[in-house]
């Protein structure tokens, strides 16, 4: 019996019981997931442009088609943070409208890279390709939503407006809910008993 053994007479089973809690905590792990925060998604998408970019010929079709197309995927992200911080409903409308006719933009100029074979790495250029009509399609959707509920609600407020007129005002409530003394056949106001008392 080896020395090992005498210190741990059950080491191999304890060592697979260990050995099944670690893999326990391995699969409890939370996986790491692609990127879902929009603005960590935009930004990434215009780092991933100027990589292209950096691939572009040194001539004057590269510089201007890297100029424009790292502009307006820039503007992607910006515009979409800006979006963020929307004062109103009709400012996040219009800030995603800009979001959404960058992105299409960033889409027209890639595929200008791709049909002058500007660049060699085909499989970046339809990545990027894809994420551009991927982000359009987001951009486009939320920017419908909103104006569904900015109509919704604008309908909802109006019904409450609606309500609020057709509520009678207290003038036109019936005299005996304002608790005044009914008049008398000449005009007066008859008085109540506990005026007499006040009076007297």
């Amino acid at each position: 019996m080896t020395g090992r053994e005498c210190l741990n007479p059950q080491g191999s089973e304890t060592e697979g019981h260990n050995h099944n809690i670690a893999t326990q905590k391995l699969i409890k792990r939370p996986i790491v997931k692609p990127l879902t925060d929009l603005r960590d998604r935009t930004k990434q998408f215009h780092i991933d442009v100027i990589k292209l970019c950096a691939n572009l010929p040194k001539n004057a079709a590269g510089f201007e088609t890297a100029r424009q197309i790292i502009r307006s995927a820039g503007s992607v992200g910006a515009n979409y943070r800006a979006s963020k911080r929307a004062k109103s409903d009709a400012d996040y409308i219009y800030k995603i409208g800009v979001v959404i006719e960058e992105a299409d933009e960033t889409h027209y100029w890639l595929e200008v890279i791709k049909g002058a074979n500007l660049v060699q790495d085909s499989a970046a250029l339809n990545e990027l390709l894809s994420e551009a009509n991927q982000l359009t399609a987001i951009f486009v959707a939320s920017s419908k939503t909103a104006r569904k509920n900015r109509a919704e609600n604008s309908r909802d407020d109006e019904k409450l407006r609606k309500n609020k007129i057709s509520q009678p005002f207290r003038g036109d409530e019936p005299r005996s809910q304002k608790n005044i003394p009914p008049s008398k056949g000449d005009g007066s106001i008859s008085s109540s008993p506990e005026h007499d008392m006040q009076t007297t």
